[in-house]
C-alpha cells in the first residue's frame, strides 16, 4: 500500500493522510497494521513525513507501541523508524513518550519487535538529546544484552554504535576509547569504566544521578563544561591562540617557543644540522607540542618517571569532591592531574582548538593517553627532531582505527582512517607527563607500553 511515488502523490492530493492517521485509533489489529504499513511507505517522501507529523501520526504510532499483539507493536515501530528522520518528528516522538516505549520493546521476546524498535531508536538518535534520553531509560543496557545474546543481533550492534556516537559520555564509559571524529562537547562527563563485562554490570549513570550522590571514596567524575568552568575556558582560549599562531610561525620556518605560562617544561630540541631553511614541522605538530606543554603546566608540571604512579594527586581530588559535595568535579579545577586527567584535557583542547587526528584512550590503574594520527611527512619530521621515539610499529592500512587491548592493559593501535589530511601512516601515543613533554611514541613500542601501563 502506498508503495509507489505515484500512489503517494495521489494520496496527498486527495488529502488522504488525516484519514490514514485516523485509522491508528481503531481497535482492529489488521486495520492498525495496514495503516502503520501505509504510513511507513508514505514516509519515504520528506514532504509527506512532515504532514504525517502535523496530523498527529507520531503520537498515534507511539500509542500503539504498547499494543499487546507483537505484530502491531512491531509495525508501529517500523513506521516510526521511517518517520522520525526530521526534527519536528523527533520532538513529537519525545513529547509523546515514544522513547521509553521503544526502549521497553527492546526487551521483547519477539526479535522482529526488538529489531524494529532498535531501528527506530537508531534513526532518532541523530539528536544527541534523544540519545541521552534513550540511555536514561535503559537503551544502552538493553542493546548490550541483545548484542551479546542473540545470533541475529547485528541490528542491536548497529543501533548501539549509533547511540554511542551521539552520547560520548556513555561511549567512553563502555568502550574506554573515543576516536578522532568523536568531538567532546560541553556536558561530557567521564564516569569511569563499565569494566570487561558491561552487559552483566551496573547501568550507565546520568549526570543528575551522579550529582545527587554525596562525595565518597570512589573515583571522581570529570565534567567538561567550559561555560561554567572558568579555568577550562581560559585553557581553551590559550589552545585556540596556539593553533592560530602556529600557521604564522610555520611560515617563518622555525619551531615556536612554548607558552610563557609553561615554566619548567623544556622546549622541543632542534636538529643539530642539515635543516636550515627547511620546514621543521607542520602547524598541526607545532600545535600538538605546545598544547601538550600547556596541559602539562595546567596539571602540575613534569613528573619524574620514578614517581609516575604516586597517588598524591588523589588528596587534591578529595578536597575538590568535598568542596563540591559530590564526586562530580570540573575538569579545569584539577590542578594536579595524572595520566587520565591530562589525556582528557588534551583531547578537549584539541577538539575545541581544531587539532585533528587526536583519539582518547583509557587504560588500567589510572592510565590514560591520547593517540595522534600522523602522515608520512610528519613521521619524518618528528623523527628528525627527536620527538618520535620507539621502534617502527607494524601497522596496516584499514578503514577504521581499531585496537587490541593486551591483558597487561596496553593497547596496540592498528592504523586506518583518514581524519588527517595527507594520508595517515602511523599512530603514536602522546606524552603529557614526562620530559620532554609532547614527544610521540610509536604505538606498540616499548616506550608507548611503558606509558600505557603500570608494569612492563
Amino acid at each position: 500500500m502506498c508503495g509507489s511515488a505515484k500512489v503517494r502523490s495521489k494520496v496527498r492530493q486527495m488529502d488522504g493522510i488525516p484519514a490514514i492517521v485516523g485509522l491508528l485509533n481503531t481497535n482492529d489489529n489488521a486495520t492498525l497494521i495496514s495503516a502503520a504499513q501505509c504510513i511507513n511507505n508514505l514516509a519515504e517522501d520528506a514532504s509527506i513525513r512532515g504532514e504525517i507529523t502535523k496530523q498527529g501520526g507520531i503520537s498515534a504510532l507511539c500509542r500503539i507501541l504498547d499494543h499487546a499483539e507483537p505484530s502491531v507493536a512491531a509495525t508501529a515501530a517500523w513506521a516510526l523508524a521511517r518517520t522520525v528522520q526530521d526534527v519536528d518528528a523527533r520532538i513529537a516522538l519525545v513529547s509523546s513518550g515514544g522513547i521509553p516505549r521503544l526502549v521497553h520493546l527492546l526487551r521483547s521476546p519477539d526479535m522482529t519487535v526488538c529489531r524494529n524498535a532498535a531501528w527506530a531508536l537508531s534513526n532518532s538518535a541523530g539528536d544527541g538529546a534523544i540519545a541521552m534520553e534513550a540511555c536514561k531509560h535503559g537503551a544502552l543496557e538493553a542493546l548490550l544484552v541483545l548484542s551479546t545474546s542473540s545470533k541475529n543481533a547485528k541490528f542491536a550492534v548497529d543501533a548501539l554504535e549509533k547511540l554511542l556516537n551521539f552520547h560520548l559520555s556513555a561511549k567512553f564509559w563502555l568502550r574506554d576509547h573515543l576516536t578522532p571524529s568523536n568531538i567532546i562537547q560541553d556536558g561530557f562527563y567521564d564516569a569511569g569504566s563499565a569494566g570487561p563485562n558491561p552487559a552483566l554490570g551496573r547501568s550507565f549513570p546520568t549526570l543528575d544521578e551522579l550529582r545527587a550522590r554525596p562525595a565518597d571514596k570512589f573515583r571522581e567524575v570529570l565534567l567538561v563544561d567550559a561555560a561554567k568552568d572558568a579555568q577550562l575556558a581560559t585553557l581553551v582560549g590559550e589552545a585556540k591562540a596556539i593553533v592560530a599562531a602556529a600557521a604564522v610561525e610555520h611560515d617563518q620556518g622555525g619551531l615556536p617557543q612554548l607558552p610563557s605560562r609553561d615554566q619548567g617544561v623544556p622546549a622541543p630540541s632542534r636538529p643539530s644540522s642539515g635543516s636550515r631553511g627547511a620546514k621543521l614541522t607542520t602547524p598541526r605538530l607545532q600545535s600538538i607540542m605546545k598544547v601538550a606543554a600547556l596541559v602539562c603546566a595546567a596539571m602540575g608540571g613534569l613528573v619524574d618517571v620514578t614517581a609516575a604512579d604516586d597517588v598524591d594527586y588523589k588528596f587534591k581530588i578529595a578536597e575538590l569532591k568535598l568542596s563540591r559535595g559530590s564526586n562530580v568535579v570540573h575538569l579545569g579545577d584539577v590542578q594536579k592531574g595524572t595520566f587520565y586527567h591530562r589525556a582528557l584535557l588534551f583531547k578537549v583542547l584539541a577538539d575545541r582548538a581544531g587539532i585533528p587526528g587526536v583519539g582518547l584512550w583509557r587504560g588500567e590503574y589510572g592510565r590514560g593517553w591520547c593517540s595522534v594520527e600522523m602522515t608520512k611527512e610528519e613521521v619524518k619530521m618528528m623523527t628528525g627532531l627527536g620527538r618520535l621515539v620507539g621502534e617502527e610499529s607494524d601497522v596496516t592500512s584499514g578503514p577504521d582505527v581499531n585496537a587490541k587491548r593486551a591483558g597487561n592493559g596496553a593497547v596496540n593501535i592498528v592504523l586506518g582512517g583518514a581524519s588527517v589530511d595527507g594520508g595517515v601512516v602511523e599512530v603514536a601515543v602522546l606524552d603529557l607527563m614526562f620530559e620532554p613533554v609532547g614527544k610521540l611514541m610509536r604505538s606498540g613500542s616499548v616506550d608507548a607500553e611503558r606509558y600505557q601501563r603500570v608494569f612492563v
